[in-house]
């Protein structure tokens, strides 16, 4: 957490786009398309900005390898081993674009890899925002260059959004990284009854926005952003609003929801995987609660054996307040 103490409100915020998530990929119907596709993602992107402001390159890539890459490889490939078994011995065998697609990654990678995108997305956007902070330019010209790299990359070919990796949504998410960032360095000082205010005020906007379908909701993995500008515009103040929101969730519910958080990368791997292997479960709460309860049972048993970090997994206790002095 970059040298803070864990906020479990923020933990919370991670918690919800996760579950977010999970419902996205439950349902093909509009109705949650247009609860939570204007925010789902984004948040996540938004509170990687917020959470390390001041990382240096260095300090971001060896993070990211940590908490990012190294998990990946150890899903995806866990997650293939299963794919190819049932496949094989249930399905009729794999074509050669089947077995190949997940390894490419991004748009390529199809169910039960549907999330996988984001995770390699998250790490391009991240690391890109600090190569571009080390730059040395004023913010203006950091965030216009994350602005044009939004811009350019949602309105350009349409084969962009099928690099290998999610290179493409990685890029173009930037500007929400470091749409965090921002809220981190100038927002994060204000007062509490100033914060609350412009935390309410962006939120009802964006929210207004998107009800009145002004702004429509946004498909990242399709780099699809929406109504131009307008979109990517209320998604960020949405997410922005929500993350500097000055609040905090203490006891043993914020022990609970940090715990949560710190093992929600075991649902965003599995979730697709359990939805790929039971599709005729019904009604649809119950496959989503067998989507979301059964990889986060997993998590939490990985957390507790020595391949915790390798699958990120790694449950990380609050720091104990020291007692006064006499």
């Amino acid at each position: 957490m970059s040298g803070r103490l864990r906020n479990s409100y923020l933990d919370l915020l991670r918690v919800i786009g996760t579950i977010a998530v999970v419902v996205g990929h439950l349902s093909d119907s509009n109705v949650p398309r247009a609860l939570i596709y204007s925010w789902h993602v984004p948040i996540f992107f938004v509170l990687s900005g917020y959470l390390a402001a001041r990382r240096s390159v260095r300090d971001e890539v060896a993070r990211r390898l940590s908490s990012l890459a190294r998990p990946y490889v150890a899903w995806v490939l866990l997650i293939y081993l299963a794919y190819v078994a049932v496949s094989v011995m249930a399905r009729g065998g794999l074509s050669w674009v089947q077995a190949i697609d997940p390894w490419i990654g991004g748009r390529w990678a199809s169910a039960p890899f549907s999330a996988i995108w984001f995770v390699s997305a998250l790490f391009v956007a991240t690391v890109a925002t600090r190569l571009i902070d080390s730059t040395g330019w004023g913010w203006p010209g950091r965030f216009g260059l994350g602005l044009a790299l939004c811009v350019g990359l949602a309105v350009g070919p349409h084969q962009l959004s099928r690099l290998p990796l999610a290179v493409g949504q990685g890029l173009a998410c930037v500007v929400f990284v470091q749409a965090g960032a921002l809220a981190s360095e100038y927002l994060t000082p204000l007062s509490i009854g100033t914060r609350a205010l412009l935390s309410s005020a962006a939120v009802a906007g964006a929210a207004v926005l998107f009800a009145t379908k002004a702004a429509v909701p946004l498909d990242l993995k399709s780099l699809d952003f929406g109504t131009p500008v307008l979109s990517a515009a209320a998604a960020t103040a949405l997410c922005v609003g929500l993350v500097i929101m000055p609040l905090r969730i203490t006891g043993g519910v914020g022990r609970m929801i940090s715990a949560l958080a710190q093992t929600s990368l075991a649902v965003i791997f599995l979730h697709s995987l359990v939805l790929w292997s039971w599709p005729g479960v019904s009604p649809p709460w119950r496959l989503l609660a067998l989507a979301l309860i059964a990889p986060w049972v997993v998590g939490f048993v990985l957390s507790a054996t020595p391949l915790a970090a390798t699958f990120g997994c790694a449950t990380r206790p609050r720091p104990r307040a020291r007692p006064a002095r006499a």
